[in-house]
């Protein structure tokens, strides 16, 4: 049976809460209102009104919370082993957080939004001591990234967390210029396994030193504009795909910023559920999910989000991890992941220290002063269930070679789906090279499906595949590789759908 908590998502989402001022539309490309719309001249009063619960939580004061993720020993049998780290032999942590693109923020000057002065971002080398410290005070086992270059991350974050954190990290491949994940985790709690690389994902399956548990680790930041819900969807399910086929693992944690809140979306539905239903009536940003998210084969997990999916619904002014615009929270946009049953949630990490803390975030926004992102770090202590358990081993996650073959038949859109995700991902050189490939893979207007082409149409046709070969030639080799996959993805895809 899957989680409880993606049935009462899909039960109730989409609904509004009521008890808001205004309303407005989303334009361009920022993120869309929450599902609660919120008047940016609501008053600190007002504000301050909308406290948080017992626990800090909310609807949630039986969920044990904490500001920092360090696991302590408490179990006899491996304080022995604990050396200078801490750990209880079974837990682990994981830390998630979108850390603000360095590269698409330089601008230091004021800017506004409908009217709302914003302050930009910081320069990065102001920001990193802070991600840093963030990290550092955190002391969780692993650690996910959103938004970081690999340069940048190479240079400025890696080196010091290895020196007085014990981390090392991986950062993910074949991003070229674009905003990358990374992964880090501590060298005296886990190994590396594999690692698989995707346009928009990034695996990382993790050996535990000690018990030899392999738990898989999948960094996510999906496709950001709000109304392309199928895209999120496709992308988590190529991702999941290739580690239950690939990889040996006993875990799965699924983390990153998903772009879409987590008590109602398609995203949602298919983590929670395995597959997005038919009909289903789920609301994503105020629109209903398109029908083809239905078509999206299902996976093998049995998934439970580590925040419950009601603490952001009724509760949208206390649980949003995301806050560009002063009164406009983005309600549980980063989330994490696991799969129920193998691992039981511990603790989460606290969104806030204060509650005059998460007033000043609505007020003001962010990235702010002391903050140096959009994004609010998340995060989760996590127990192996069956560790502790003599003779028990755990059961591999691992799809057996059968029930492999029978998801290799896929359909012309998911073939497509993966040549867009990777096209996406493309490090072109210049726009004027992304626009020849647009132009060389082109339809040549009127050309007949049988037929003989006429003069003018062999001419263009002609034209177009010497431009393609000379601009395969000229691209970069990782530019190459990915185009090239794409053409034959969709040669692929036109030979289905005949």
């Amino acid at each position: 049976m899957r989680a409880a908590t993606a049935v009462l998502l899909l039960r109730l989402g989409g609904r509004r809460a009521t008890g808001s001022c205004c309303s407005t539309g989303w334009r361009g490309s920022s993120l869309p209102p929450s599902s609660v719309a919120f008047c940016t001249h609501r008053s600190r009063r007002h504000l301050s009104s909308m406290k948080i619960a017992s626990g800090g939580t909310g609807n949630g004061s039986e969920i044990a919370w904490r500001d920092d993720l360090s696991v302590p020993c408490s179990s006899p049998a491996v304080v022995a082993d604990c050396g200078s780290r801490n750990f209880h032999g079974d837990e682990f942590s994981i830390l998630s957080w979108n850390v603000l693109s360095q590269t698409s923020e330089q601008a230091n000057e004021p800017y506004s939004y409908r009217g709302i002065e914003l302050v930009p971002p910081r320069p990065w080398e102001h920001r990193v001591p802070q991600i840093l410290r963030t990290v550092r005070t955190t002391d969780a086992d692993v650690v996910c990234l959103q938004e970081v270059s690999a340069d940048t991350f190479l240079a400025d974050l890696l080196p010091p967390l290895e020196a007085d954190g014990g981390y090392v990290g991986l950062v993910q491949k074949g991003k070229g210029r674009y905003p990358a994940v990374a992964t880090l985790w501590k060298s005296d709690r886990f190994t590396l396994d594999a690692s698989s690389h995707r346009s928009r994902t990034m695996t990382a399956v993790l050996r535990e030193v000690g018990s030899g548990h392999k738990l898989a680790v999948v960094n996510c930041h999906l496709e950001g504009h709000p109304h392309k819900s199928f895209a999120r969807v496709t992308q988590m399910h190529h991702a999941l795909r290739d580690t239950s086929a690939k990889y040996s693992h006993h875990g799965l944690v699924v983390c990153g910023d998903f772009n879409c809140e987590v008590h109602s979306s398609a995203l949602s539905a298919y983590l929670g559920w395995g597959s997005v239903p038919r009909n289903s009536g789920i609301l994503e940003w105020g629109r209903s999910v398109p029908a083809e998210a239905a078509e999206v084969p299902s996976h093998q997990y049995n998934l439970t989000s580590a925040y419950p999916p009601e603490l952001t619904r009724e509760h949208p002014f206390n649980f949003f991890t995301y806050c560009r615009l002063p009164g406009r929270p983005g309600a549980g946009l980063d989330q994490a992941w696991y799969t129920d049953g193998p691992l039981a949630r511990v603790a989460l990490r606290r969104l806030f220290s204060s509650d005059e803390q998460r007033v000043a975030v609505l007020e003001r926004g962010i990235p702010s002063e002391g903050w140096p992102s959009d994004h609010v770090p998340i995060g989760c202590v996590l127990r192996w269930r069956a560790s502790g358990s003599k003779g028990k081993e755990m059961e591999d996650l691992r799809l057996s070679s059968q029930t492999q073959s029978d998801n290799t038949n896929r359909t012309a859109a998911e073939v497509l789906a993966e040549a867009s995700e990777l096209l996406a991902a493309c490090p072109f050189s210049s726009d004027e090279e992304r626009r020849e490939f647009d132009y060389v893979t082109s339809n040549v207007p009127g050309l007949p499906e049988k037929g003989k082409p006429s003069p003018e149409q062999i001419a263009q046709l002609a034209d177009r595949r010497i431009r393609r070969d000379k601009l395969l030639a000229s691209a970069t080799d990782e530019a190459q590789q990915i185009l090239q996959r794409v053409l034959k993805l969709r040669k692929e895809a036109l030979k289905l759908k005949q």
